[in-house]
């Protein structure tokens, strides 16, 4: 029975040393937030488009003409 209470308390400080890390975490993300950032700095961002496409030659004209509107 001994042996039981310990494995118990043990068990209960891993638990609380895990969530305190993860309270740790979460204080941190939200004191170092991000400053918003500028519409002109949105301006130069860049993003590549994957498409996998077999046997779609009469649709992926237009698939690309919304992926460049977009």
């Amino acid at each position: 029975m001994e042996a039981l209470i310990i494995i118990n308390k043990v068990a209960g400080w891993l638990f609380l040393i895990c969530y305190s890390y993860q309270i740790f975490c979460i204080a941190v993300a939200l004191i170092k937030r991000k400053r918003p950032h500028n519409s002109r700095d949105l301006k130069h961002h860049k993003f590549a488009v994957l498409i996998s496409a077999r046997n779609e030659e009469n649709v992926i004209a237009p698939l690309i003409k919304s992926i460049k509107k977009m």
